[in-house]
């Protein structure tokens, strides 16, 4: 198997959105948008992962261990959402604050798009509370 990775950026170089293509083979498998080249690779890569049928395995399974219980897919939503936004021209701003004791920390994560508060998300990690707002975010855009 042989991986590629295609792209750039574009925006200002202080603020750059990097968009990356995962290609498998020579075909491409995935694509990730991010605010630094590293999102934008791991974005890219987790969609060419669940492409390639990894996120699978036998049974449903990751790693196709029949002892392991079933992982839930993973979710990609926030790469969906950015790449939409950025082909829309849209300006998306993620606002994060976390609350409750450090044993315990709780993230809350509002969508605004264009300003407009559009959605909001929260988890046990700032990613997953972003990527719960961008879930909802993708949803209410009618996306």
């Amino acid at each position: 198997m042989v991986v590629d990775w295609d792209g750039g950026f574009t925006g200002e170089p202080h603020k750059p959105v990097w968009t990356l293509a995962c290609i498998v083979n020579g075909v491409e498998k995935g694509k990730g948008v991010g605010y630094s080249k590293q999102l934008a690779k791991e974005e890219a890569a987790k969609m060419a992962y669940i492409a390639l049928g990894f996120d699978q395995g036998v049974g449903g399974n990751p790693g196709g261990n029949p002892h392991v219980q079933s992982q839930p897919e993973p979710r990609v939503y926030l790469a969906a959402f950015n790449e939409k936004a950025m082909q829309q021209r849209l300006k998306v701003d993620f606002i994060a604050e976390s609350g409750g004791p450090s044993h315990m920390l709780r993230w809350y994560v509002k969508c605004l798009v264009n300003g407009e508060l559009k959605a909001s998300g929260q988890g046990n990690s700032k990613r997953a509370a972003k990527e719960a707002a961008a879930e909802d975010a993708y949803h209410a855009m009618g996306w």
